[in-house]
């Protein structure tokens, strides 16, 4: 399995009860194996094949494409290149790099 941080905890200002915003990489069957095991309600969609399972202060960002994966990377990358930033601001990131993979 194939993970990193994400969120501000990663590229903005945390501060002491920010969650952990965490993105997986795993396949559709694995996901909704969690998903059960968890008793997780439908997810919160974060786009394009992700899916978003809150742990308390754990976000589990779960990619079930490799392409899902690579966007929320590069999102982060570039993110991280423009620490601290705000939430608005990554969140424009996060939605250029969604177009961008949708062109």
């Amino acid at each position: 399995m194939k993970a990193f941080l994400t969120g501000s905890r990663a590229f903005g200002k945390p501060r002491e009860h920010s969650d952990y915003d965490v993105v997986v990489r795993m396949d559709e069957e694995e996901a909704f194996l969690l998903i059960g095991a968890t008793g997780h309600e439908v997810p919160f969609d974060y786009g394009p094949h992700s899916i978003s399972l809150k742990f308390g202060m754990l976000n589990l960002v779960v990619c079930l494409t490799d392409e899902a994966y690579a966007v929320w990377g590069a999102a982060t990358a570039e993110a991280k290149k423009k620490k601290p930033i705000s939430r608005p601001a990554a969140i424009e990131i996060f939605r250029a790099q969604i177009k961008k993979s949708l062109a």
